[in-house]
């Protein structure tokens, strides 16, 4: 029988230039560039002024798709915003600064399939006591990483807030606020896995349960995405909500996060052209290597359940700790559809959707020994992702030199480093924030 990871492949090489595609800027693309893109940098260095990226590329619609699963309606409305009902004690860095506790509804009020526990989203928005209602601020939105939360990221939020930012940070699907004591977060990803294989069988049934005609159809649409793809989601009405406040400079939103949080920083830039800067650190990763070259075991090992159940379900019980390449192929594919593919057409692995970015300035940080991003997959990343910021530099402003795109993306690689998140990178955040999204520097 034909491997379900023989049967997603298109190419089993592993040809850089292979991953990335960016469709043909036509002039109606060029008419919907930012209006405000040069005025946004002109008193930062590099004034080459940016792009919005390619928005209807295919593999940029595959990751709106997959992340939005029918409700596009939503975004650009505003999401019903409310006190937090419970706020918890701040942590002591705060104390002298503004700090709002709120909550955001992220769903659908109208779609009873939404489930209670994370329709609202636990939301700190800090900034200094002293911050001008006339003075729109630059953003810098914060995201923890697996089992953290959002009290991870106050001193953070603390920092960047008394250099002149407003700083927003979040509790992801089931964490923090937002932990369903029913439904834990790994049981959460196994419940999307389990959905969706049903999903499947109910279709290859004929579009109906059992195949006895009893009018249920499938809708994948209905089923959650725990693992990065509705945090997306989250972070996309939150940029909704941000938006509107008269406080914000909506053209000066920046992210970043660690681990969980930088996977999800880097999806959320490629999906959504309202993020201007972004800073994943620890979380760019090629999926499709990993699995290729069978290092996939760390990742597993960071949401294990769900590769133990889908070895059960596809090996039975006595496979249940098999965890292959086959079973980590179909776990992504159920979870993250279309992840993998290495087509332009359908996928969102890193090596086709960093580049989606372009030429908004991104920077990629990550340890020399990360065994869940291992570093020879990112390099591959990296030189597809310079391919796309080359041509969106020389389409926007007639500019391709390295050393352009060089200062729009940028690999930091921490000698001797493993999955951490130090000093720094922290660092290194810091000023690459400070660069592209304060204008007026000390």
């Amino acid at each position: 029988m034909l491997s379900l990871w023989k049967s997603l492949r298109v190419s089993s090489s592993l040809k850089a230039d292979r991953y990335f595609h960016l469709g043909d800027l036509n002039q109606t693309s060029r008419d919907k560039l930012l209006p405000t893109t040069s005025t946004r940098l002109r008193s930062m260095p590099l004034e080459t002024p940016l792009v919005t990226p390619s928005s209807q590329a295919p593999s940029a619609i595959a990751l709106q798709e997959a992340v939005r699963r029918g409700r596009d309606h939503l975004l650009g409305s505003l999401p019903p915003v409310r006190s937090a009902p419970t706020p918890a004690p701040l942590p002591s860095c705060l104390s002298a600064l503004h700090v709002e506790e709120l909550e955001y509804f992220a769903e659908d009020p109208e779609n009873p399939a939404s489930l209670p526990s994370q329709c609202w989203v636990p939301l700190r928005l800090v900034k200094k006591q002293q911050s001008s209602l006339s003075n729109r601020l630059p953003v810098v939105i914060f995201i923890h990483c697996t089992g953290s939360d959002k009290n991870s990221q106050a001193l953070r939020q603390a920092q960047y807030a008394e250099r002149g930012y407003l700083t927003a940070a979040i509790d992801t699907r089931y964490h923090g606020a937002r932990v369903d004591p029913n439904l834990p977060y790994q049981q959460a990803i196994v419940q999307s896995w389990l959905k969706a294989t049903a999903t499947m069988s109910v279709a290859a049934n004929g579009g109906s349960v059992g195949g006895n005609g009893d009018n249920k159809k499938p809708n994948k649409n209905s089923i959650e995405r725990p693992f990065l793809l509705d945090v997306i989601w989250d972070l996309q009405r939150l940029l909704d909500y941000l938006a509107s406040r008269d406080d914000v400079d909506p053209q000066r939103f920046g992210a970043t996060g660690e681990s969980l949080g930088g996977m999800v920083t880097w999806l959320l830039a490629a999906a959504d052209d309202r993020v201007a800067a972004v800073a994943p650190m620890c979380g760019v990763q090629n999926f499709r290597y990993a699995v290729e070259n069978d290092c996939f075991h760390a990742r597993v090992r960071s949401i294990p359940h769900v590769f133990t159940q889908a070895a059960k379900d596809l090996r039975g019980a006595e496979g249940a700790g098999q965890v292959d390449r086959d079973v980590v192929a179909a776990v992504w594919e159920k979870i993250m559809p279309s992840l993998l593919s290495d087509s332009p057409e359908n996928g969102y692995d890193a090596p086709i959707s960093l580049g989606l970015i372009a030429p908004r300035p991104c920077l990629v940080l990550t340890g020399e020994i990360d065994e869940k991003a291992p570093l020879k997959g990112v390099e591959i990343v990296m030189e597809n992702a310079r391919k796309a910021y080359k041509k969106a530099l020389m389409e926007s402003a007639g500019v391709g030199s390295e050393e352009e795109t060089e200062a729009r993306l940028r690999l930091f690689v921490e000698a001797g480093v493993g999955h951490e998140f130090t000093p720094t990178m922290h660092r290194e955040v810091e000023e690459f924030m400070d660069k592209w999204l304060l204008l007026n520097k000390e």
